[in-house]
């Protein structure tokens, strides 16, 4: 579990720091980061305030790119 987190966490931080693309792996990175924080917000109340940086936010809302065919 901790390795895959890792992964996650590895995933968008490269493509934070443009060391790679904004494709499916980090879109599905980030929204696996996301769930896990609201998890850990809903465990108690003190970390409510915890918060993405406004770059790994509009990160997680730009959409990704992807093949078709």
């Amino acid at each position: 579990m901790i390795k895959t987190d890792l992964d996650h966490c590895h995933c968008v931080s490269g493509a934070l720091a443009g060391k790679r693309s904004v494709d499916e792996q980090v879109s599905l990175s980030m929204e696996i980061l996301k769930d896990r924080l609201e998890r850990v917000k809903r465990l108690d109340r003190r970390f409510a305030k915890i918060s993405f940086s406004p770059m790994a936010e509009s990160l997680a809302t730009r959409p990704a790119i992807c093949a078709v065919g």
